[in-house]
């Protein structure tokens, strides 16, 4: 009886019910579109910031993150490596040397965070080759390659092809000096890191501190 009687009001007055649905029915669409684009940006953070530490999960040397020093590697490094990708649900795993360093020129010494990365399997995750504004990405004519962020380059006053002498702290945490030839500067538009990024390759990274 109830709802006929509902029913019976709701009809009543036809065009004050379809105001009032419409209005209920657009409220609830523009909720819906709101909560859509939440989410969406709020997975677009979570991809970028993945992105920009280097991937969703990230393997370090014990103690990395109080100190961020050179010195603190992983022992077996490539025997992790394939661990880590025989994990299912991982798609892939990047190997990668940090090194807090300085480098130098004879026109000035600029601290740098130097990522030694695989040239191949990079540009999975990052558009660094797009990024570039002079020289090329490793082509592996070289086997001491640097790619540096444009302030940086700028700042040590480089051309492609010239020498640059980096200084860091070796496994043993003892001091070394690696030499270096620009072979690329990168354009990130963040300028933190085009301030003091660097690029090179595992191998290179790894011959700097003597491994």
């Amino acid at each position: 009886m109830l709802l006929k009687l509902a029913w019976r009001n709701l009809w009543r007055h036809r065009t004050r019910t379809i105001i009032m649905t419409s209005a209920v029915a657009l409220a609830y669409a523009l909720m819906l579109f709101g909560m859509g684009v939440g989410d969406d940006g709020h997975t677009r953070m979570l991809r970028e910031a993945a992105e920009a530490a280097g991937g969703d999960v990230l393997v370090h040397g014990a103690g990395y993150w109080e100190t961020r020093a050179s010195d603190l590697v992983i022992e077996g490094g490539d025997r992790v490596l394939e661990t880590v990708r025989s994990v299912e649900g991982v798609a892939t795993a990047f190997p990668r040397v940090l090194i807090n360093g300085l480098v130098s020129t004879s026109a000035d010494n600029q601290p740098v965070l130097l990522q030694g990365i695989d040239p191949e399997l990079e540009p999975i995750l990052h558009d660094y080759p797009d990024d570039l504004i002079a020289g090329t990405w490793f082509d592996g004519e070289r086997d001491d390659p640097l790619i540096l962020g444009a302030r940086l380059a700028e700042r040590l006053e480089l051309e492609i092809g010239d020498r640059v002498v980096l200084t860091a702290s070796d496994p043993e945490g003892e001091m070394t000096r690696a030499l270096f030839h620009l072979t690329g500067v990168l354009e990130s538009g963040i300028r933190e890191m085009d301030e003091s990024f660097g690029l090179t390759t595992v191998r290179a990274a790894r011959r700097a501190l003597g491994d």
